[in-house]
This record gives C-alpha cells, structure tokens and sequence, in this order.
C-alpha cells in the first residue's frame, strides 16, 4: 500500500488572508495545539504574501520569532516555507549576502524544509540558494511551475536537474490552476517513474478540478499533497483536507493522519478563522459571470482590483485582465507567479488606463524582464512588442544583470536607532513600511493594528531618494488625466524619453 506525504498549507493561508486585526497570539495558540497530535508530514507556515502579512496582524512577533513560537509549539513537524530562488519572499532579485543570512535566520527560527520556486522556471537561478540550503544542513524541495504548453519530458528534465542539484523531493506547483486530470495522470505517471526522490503536487484550486487532478496524481505515483483546512470556496485555496482524503477511500493509498483529530481540528478551524478570512470580490459569482474569461491567480485580479479602486478605474477591470493575458502571449508565456505577475499586472494597468495606446508607456521592470534580469523566458518575445518596450539602443538581451548589493548594510545603518537584531533588519530588507511600522509599534507597546497608521520615518531610499522597486502599488497615487496631459506635452515637445 502507497503512503502518501501531506503538506499542511493551512497556517500560511490564514496568515496571508485572514483579516490582520483578527489575528492575536491567544487565537492563534488555540489552533496551534490542536496540530500537536497529528502526524503531518510537513507544515508551511509561510510563502506568498504570508511574511509582509504577520507584520501588520496583533501578534507583536515578526515573521522569524513567529516562526520560532511556532515550532514551540509543534516540535514535532517539520515546518516548510515557500521562497522564490532569487527574489526569495519579496520582489526584487536578492544579492547572495541576503539569501545567506535570510536561510539561515529561517533555520534558526525553526524552518528545516525550503520549497524553492523560480516564476521562469531558471534552472540557473536556483543553483545559489540551493546550494546554501543544503550547506546549512536543511532539506530543499526543488519546484517547478506548472506550464501547460510544455510537453511531460520538459518536466522530467529538469526535475532531473534540480535532482543532480541535490533536492531531496521534487514538486510540481500548479500556481495557474490550469490543469486537468488527464495531464496530472500522464505527468506524475511519468515522472513517478523518472525520478529518485519523491514527487510532490501543489495547486491552487480556481477552476474546482484540482480534488479529481490530486487523484489522478496519487494513483498515478504522487508521493505528497498540498492539503488546507480553508475551504476553496473562500478562496483559490489548495484542496481540502477532508475532499481529498475521501476521495482516496476504498483504495490501496494510505495517509498518516487520524481522520476524528482531524475533523475536530477543522471544527476548530471553521469557528476561529472562517469568520475573518477576506473574501473580496473573488466568488463563484464572479468566476462565472465576469467578461474576462480569462481566469488569472485570485492574488493578482485582486491587486489590480485594488489598484483600479483607488485610481477611480474600477470600470475597466475586465480590460486589464485580458490586457494581463495579451501581454503574457506577448513576452513569451511566463508564468504569473511572483514577481512575473506583479510586473506584468503594472504594465497591463499602464496599457489599458494610464496610456492612450499600448506600450506608449514601458515600466522600467518590463524592460527588465525581457533583458533577462529575471531570468531566461520561456519562448521568444514577440520582435513588434520587444521593439516598444526597449529603445533600438538596448535592444541586445543580457541575462547576467547584477543583483542589486550592499541591501543588508543600507538597512542595518537605517534602524541602527530602532533596533539590532538580524530577523528585524531582514525583515527591513524585503518590507520597509510595514516593518517600520511594527517596530513602531513595538517601540511603543502598542498592538500592530494602529502600527499602519504610525509609521516611523525610516523608510528604504535609494541613492536617488526613490523607491527600489515600483510594482502595483505604485500606481495608486497617479493621476490618470495629468500623466496623460504630459505624455501629451511631451509627444509634442523634442524631448526624447
């Protein structure tokens, strides 16, 4: 009989969605020690949007002593957080002092499992990170996004790569939510076969199919799950729990888990954190009834959402979404995940409400992505598009930009008067306001929930006095008929760009 691997995802769910003034250390310790008794495999506590997140809840911990008062409490699971190979849990591409020190103040907060992603699926851009997890002593799962237009043996390679690598599992992530059964029965058939280490499958469940795709992986050779206590009807959430589970029952897969402890934990669960899980506007309602029938990641159409609110643009939602989907045929398919996503969700915004035409205006991160400073996209860009994006002068791709470095000094030398400790200065490093505003509030002795509203004046410059890294939220202040009057003026004027 098969043994399948569960990943609890549930903890890092609630803390990247739940509301953050409902959130407080007594809440969270009463879910905590329902976990104690069960025998999951895995917990990621952390990924996505979860880290920026911590920092604006009532729980007077930044993400690392989280982590730690976590492991407190559960010594007996190993806990696992999603990062990207090069941009880690932020935006940027991080320099290899910063990858160092934030693997190893995850390993001493109590993380042993890295699951490492990139969104261009590099295979260069993991070699770093990768090699420092293992130097350090911890497992990595190497992951690979899930692109439909490749072919299974795509997969089997470079799974094969990050094997040699030295990832102990392998996952495949499905961030798009763009696979069907068929294919799931095909590729872990495939790869169950090709691989020495076990196979893992992680998907977001947008489209309901991902309960038949997880079983057509497992009877196929899948060896762990992604599994959440959060219902995908909240949210593009990971399967259920209690839908997989029963979807294996009468067959020779087997799972470590007790399904009483578990439903009590549910139970538990459903009272004290459903309540406060943020809906926005993603519902059925709106998968089914919304002119864009494109469905993109439920972060990105509610960032965009969000942006176009505040810009008084609301109306054109459903062009931006398509304008999201044009662009990504346009460059070459990336996948949408962090950081593709955010930036292509900026140009998308600039395309279709901040310019008269397309690509009259190109986001310095745009540009960035077809010069390969991410990373090697996927398949060739389209030569129209690429020449509005680049001027002729810069038109030559260079896929060995320089990270940016010195990141960790600047931060230290900006709260030398706040604090010293290493996780407040990382934490610095990816998310100045927000952690600004916590060690505000810690300063203080007030709860996170008024530390927005108090910000301290140590935000994160560049040598120029601007922000590093302009991606959604820099868009929220502009004014769309001045930057049109501009454009205007300066289409009239000599005035090169």
């Amino acid at each position: 009989m098969n043994t399948i691997k569960i990943n609890d995802i549930t903890l890092r769910d609630i803390l990247q969605n739940i509301n953050p003034e409902a959130m407080d250390k007594k809440k969270l310790l009463g879910i905590l020690e329902y976990y104690s008794s069960l025998e999951y495999d895995t917990l990621e506590i952390m990924g996505g949007s979860s880290f920026e997140r911590i920092l604006q809840t009532r729980l007077g911990m930044n993400p690392f002593q989280l982590s730690s008062f976590i492991k407190s409490i559960i010594p007996s699971i190993p806990l696992q957080i999603l990062i990207g190979a090069r941009n880690l849990i932020g935006l940027e591409m991080y320099d290899e002092n910063i990858i160092k020190k934030f693997i190893k103040e995850c390993i001493k907060s109590g993380i042993s499992v890295f699951r490492v992603y990139d969104s261009l699926n590099d295979i260069e851009n993991f070699k770093f990170t990768v090699s420092e997890i293992l130097k350090s002593g911890a497992e990595c799962q190497g992951t690979i996004i899930y692109d439909e237009l490749m072919e299974p043996s795509y997969y089997r390679e470079a799974s094969k790569k990050l094997e040699n690598m030295g990832c102990s599992s392998i996952c495949i992530k499905d961030a798009e939510s763009t696979m069907v059964p068929s294919r799931a029965a095909g590729l872990f058939s495939i790869l169950s076969e090709a691989s020495s280490v076990p196979v893992y499958f992680s998907a977001t469940n947008l489209r309901g199919l991902q309960t038949l795709n997880y079983y057509q992986a497992a009877v196929n050779g899948c060896n762990g799950f992604d599994l959440s206590f959060l219902p995908s009807s909240y949210n593009d959430f990971t399967p259920t729990v209690f839908s997989f589970l029963l979807s294996l029952k009468e067959s020779d897969i087997s799972y470590r888990l007790g399904y009483r402890r578990i439903t009590e934990l549910g139970e538990h669960i459903k009272k004290n954190a459903y309540p406060f899980i943020k809906h926005g506007l993603f519902s059925t309602k709106f998968i089914l009834d919304h002119a864009s029938r494109t469905l993109l990641p439920k972060w990105l159409i509610t960032d965009i959402n969000n942006q176009l609110a505040e810009l008084g643009e609301i109306e054109s939602l459903d062009t931006v979404l398509e304008e999201v989907s044009i662009i990504k045929s346009e460059i070459g398919y990336p996948s949408l995940s962090t950081p593709v996503g955010q930036i292509i969700g900026s140009q998308a915004i600039l395309n279709s409400v901040v310019s008269d035409t397309r690509w009259e205006i190109s986001c310095d991160e745009i540009k960035k992505l077809v010069k390969g400073y991410y990373g090697k996209l996927p398949r060739e860009i389209n030569r129209a598009v690429l020449g509005k994006i680049l001027p002729s002068e810069e038109k030559g791709m260079d896929h060995s930009l320089s990270y940016e470095g010195a990141v960790y000094e600047d931060c230290r030398r900006e709260l030398k008067k706040y604090t010293e400790r290493e996780d407040d200065i990382l934490s610095y490093c990816f998310f100045p306001e927000k952690t600004a505003g916590y060690l505000k509030g810690r300063v203080d002795g007030k709860d996170s929930k008024n530390q927005e509203s108090e910000k301290v004046n140590i935000i994160k410059e560049t040598s120029e006095g601007e922000s590093e890294y302009v991606h959604l939220s820099g868009l929220r202040k502009l004014d769309i008929e001045k930057i049109k009057e501009i454009t205007s003026i300066v289409e009239s004027s000599r005035i090169d760009e």
